[in-house]
């Protein structure tokens, strides 16, 4: 399909950004997600050509900036919480399980990571020193209400933090269990740990 000669002095640029979200940490692999942010804005051509079957040029002529830019505002730094914790994480989602561990070693914390409440209780039941566990709770096989109880039983003083999507928990859910509601950004995680550690 040929386009016709463009007539006027107004071109639409189109620039597609990619920022990397995660990347290489302590030389440990991780999942690299990228965003792709589409940004559309018309501009005056400086000067513009166009012609059948050789196509349109374009001379643009942006300015250059002035000045530095300003420095990153210190609130917008992340905050590490006030000590760090070895935490237990379950979560069977393992894109959850991966940008959740991302964000809690990115506080200070370190992280021992369970795809299931079965895989969870071994850890629990071992001699491993944990501070806190956070689990899911729809999980195959035990969810994260049941997972809290056996754990209890194991440990009791554990402290656990149940993340979850729903609203309301089902009959026979540990009243007092502390709970993070899904979706969570990063500030809302540290300011929960921050009150359960203590």
């Amino acid at each position: 399909m040929q386009l016709p000669p463009l007539d006027a002095n107004i071109v639409i640029i189109a620039i597609i950004v990619v920022s990397g979200v995660y990347g290489l940490v302590g030389g440990k692999h991780r999942l690299r997600v990228f965003i792709l942010s589409l940004y559309v804005g018309i501009v005056l051509a400086e000067q513009l050509t166009s012609a059948v079957a050789k196509g349109t040029t374009a001379t643009l002529v942006l300015p250059i900036a002035t000045s530095a830019p300003e420095a990153q505002s210190p609130a917008l730094k992340s905050h590490k919480v006030n000590r760090s914790a070895v935490i237990l994480f379950v979560d069977d989602d393992p894109l959850i399980a991966m940008s959740t561990t991302e964000m809690l070693e990115d506080l200070g914390h370190h992280v021992i990571g369970a795809s299931s409440g079965l895989h969870a209780l071994d850890i629990i039941r071992s001699e491993q020193p944990i501070d806190l566990m956070m689990t899911d709770h729809v999980m195959p096989g035990m969810t994260g209400i049941e997972l809290a109880a056996a754990s209890r039983r194991v440990r009791p003083s554990l402290p656990i933090l149940l993340a979850t999507g729903y609203a309301e928990l089902p009959d026979g859910a540990q009243p007092d269990l502390p709970r993070l509601a899904k979706p969570y950004h990063q500030d809302q995680l540290r300011d929960r740990l921050d009150q359960l550690l203590g």
